[in-house]
């Protein structure tokens, strides 16, 4: 059964991005990220990091703690894992159609969040599910997608 948490949430490109950046810098460190960190790797003021903490907190996304910083949720960690391999299906079918490296890396972060989870299964099988993006990195499989097992 299709379960996209990035479509039951509703992300914004601006969400997708924060928790990229939280999911790398908890991976890093091994341990919650305070909005001060977090805002110095997205480039923003430390309130408004707090604010879109808070944001993704509701969509319980992210489990933040004043005083000690954010974590991913288990959610959080499956929107993430969803994300990139939305953003590999679509550069790899770009990359696969000829377009340039860089420019189906861009568009694929455009339109990342625009495509159905079910449109962007059915690319994925048409393309073999396949196991690494053009840049080389692992594209995660969710468990919900057909032939999805989290390789």
């Amino acid at each position: 059964m299709l379960r996209s948490i990035v479509e039951e949430a509703n992300l914004t490109r601006g969400e997708a991005r924060y928790l990229r950046a939280l999911a790398g810098e908890c991976a890093k460190s091994g341990r919650p990220v305070g909005p001060r960190r977090l805002s110095s790797v997205v480039t923003v003021s430390p309130p408004t990091a707090l604010n879109m903490l808070r944001r993704l907190e509701e969509k319980d996304l992210v489990e933040y703690r004043p005083g000690e910083g954010a974590v991913l949720t288990d959610r959080g960690w499956e929107a993430v894992m969803e994300l990139d391999w939305r953003h590999g299906v679509l550069e790899t079918l770009l990359y696969r159609l000829g377009v340039s490296l860089e420019e189906a890396c861009d568009a694929a972060s455009s339109g990342e969040l625009c495509i159905p989870a079910r449109a962007l299964a059915k690319v994925c099988e048409y393309l073999g599910h396949p196991p690494r993006c053009p840049h080389g990195d692992p594209i995660p499989h969710p468990p919900w997608a057909p032939g999805g097992d989290s390789r």
